[in-house]
């Protein structure tokens, strides 16, 4: 169900007003079966007041659902917060509920047993409907949201397929490309040290691209190696413009990443960073784990000037990316960590470590 936790789609409503109804019309075809027809007008005032409760109650039910995003937890999680949360909110409507509760229903013998019976009877009856209410609202909930997971599978799938294509369409043989490189790298004097060292952390670069390109997830400290190769090759052209400095979590290096996530980062902090300033300035890259996400963020010298979201072909690939794999429990985000600093930062939820070897 689309839209505003707090408004709701009108589907949402529609089927949440028709349940609510069917309820009354089961309990009023009970109340009219009822042997005792001097209690009827009662329990027409309570059976009305418990649906009418229900109706609103059970949508404060779902906002909390949301606001606390426990639609997203597994089911052993969340039914113990369920259960608990509806028999609060079962309390709760039959308190409002008491002045109309002379007995619980129509059915039982309980009236007699006296207001605290009937209160205990009458939170029983609106925390077992409310618990019918979230059993059939999550369910839905959880098959919509196989279904979207399908849905970003096969779209990953398309998206993996047509960079394959587009790939092949330009696609340069990896070890014609090395020996290339190697035979110029042999034709520069072995005195002139900087061309040398640029062809070879260039061929790093080729070899890293041609092995990650069809996997989807990759360890950290292979994504290291990328971004270490492509920082000395920046260092070459920017000499002492470009200083950069490495806060890598040694518990991250195992952790999984999408390939070329952080280089991403570090290659847009070279161009909107870096390049744009004479003085040039420092790159520091970050990796840190928390209880279910590792963040990464780089830090560079700049201003977003009021921009909050990511811009560019690559940052807009990297996020989109991002979303077909993780969905939503993953974020890219720039903001300004400081006056003249900008931080781009990755969070991604952690996952069981994959082999490096694995494909689609």
């Amino acid at each position: 169900m689309h839209g505003s936790p707090l408004v709701g789609p009108a589907k949402y409503w529609f089927y949440h007003a028709l349940g609510w109804l069917s309820i009354w019309i089961v309990f009023s075809i009970g109340i009219l079966a009822d042997p005792a027809p001097q209690i009827e007008l009662t329990n027409v005032k309570y059976t009305g007041g418990l649906c009418l409760g229900g109706f609103f109650i059970s949508h404060v039910l779902r906002l909390l659902i949301h606001w606390f995003r426990w639609e997203a937890l597994t089911w052993g999680k969340l039914v113990p917060k369920v259960v608990i949360l509806c028999c609060v909110l079962g309390a709760v409507e039959a308190t409002l509920l008491a002045p109309f509760a002379v007995t619980p229903l129509t059915f039982g013998t309980l009236r007699s047993l006296g207001r605290i019976a009937q209160w205990s009877a009458s939170a029983s009856v609106s925390a077992a409907l409310l618990l019918g209410w979230s059993a059939v609202y999550l369910s839905y909930q959880f098959q919509k949201r196989v279904q979207e997971m399908e849905v970003d599978r096969l779209r990953l799938d398309a998206a993996v397929k047509e960079s394959e294509l587009r790939a092949l369409r330009h696609q340069v043989n990896p070890h014609f490309l090395f020996n290339s490189l190697n035979a110029m790298r042999s034709l520069i004097d072995e005195n002139d040290v900087r061309p040398r060292e640029a062809i070879t952390q260039l061929a790093e670069l080729f070899r890293a691209s041609s092995q990650n390109s069809d996997r989807q997830l990759i360890a950290l400290r292979k994504e290291l190696e990328t971004v270490e190769a492509f920082l000395s090759l920046q260092k070459l052209r920017h000499q002492d413009r470009l200083q950069t400095e490495m806060q890598i979590d040694p518990h991250t290096l195992d952790e999984h990443i999408p390939p070329f996530a952080l280089q991403t980062l570090v290659e847009n902090a070279v161009k909107h960073g870096i390049d744009l300033r004479a003085k040039g300035g420092v790159i520091v890259c970050i990796a840190e784990l928390h209880t279910d996400t590792m963040a990464l963020r780089v830090r560079s010298p700049g201003s977003l000037s009021g921009r909050t979201n990511p811009t560019g072909i690559g940052l807009a690939n990297l996020q989109e990316r991002l979303r077909l794999l993780f969905g939503s429990a993953a974020t890219l985000r720039l903001f300004n960590s400081a006056p003249q600093e900008v931080t781009a930062e990755i969070s991604i939820p952690r996952r069981v470590k994959t082999s490096e070897s694995s494909h689609r």
